[in-house]
């Protein structure tokens, strides 16, 4: 029996012995850093990239073909080339009525 309870005696001080240990390095570990901190290294930060969708793969659309234009001669008043330009598709029907109003027709 003398024998087992030197075994038993023996663990309990490894144990006791290691709790202390760790004990120790805990301290020493808070010691250190509460001397000399760890200086982090400044992070740049970058600017978030927009949330853009990615554009739809669209199937190109016939061409149409180019309005054929329509040659003014040289005798032809203001509002004859007005209505050409609009026929021939050179400006919008916004412009042609803007452009009517200024030639008073």
């Amino acid at each position: 029996m003398e024998g087992l309870s030197y075994i038993v005696n023996l663990g309990i001080g490894l144990v006791f012995i290691l709790i202390v240990l760790v004990f120790f390095l805990l301290i020493i570990l808070f010691i250190k850093d509460f001397f000399f901190p760890v200086k982090k290294k400044e992070v740049k930060k970058k600017a978030p990239k927009p949330n853009i969708p990615a554009p739809e793969k669209s199937i190109p659309a016939e061409k149409k073909p180019a309005p054929e234009k329509v040659l003014s001669s040289e005798n032809e008043s203001a509002i004859d080339v007005l209505k050409q330009r609009y026929a021939n598709g050179e400006i919008t029907s916004s412009d042609f009525k803007k452009m009517k109003k200024e030639l008073g027709d």
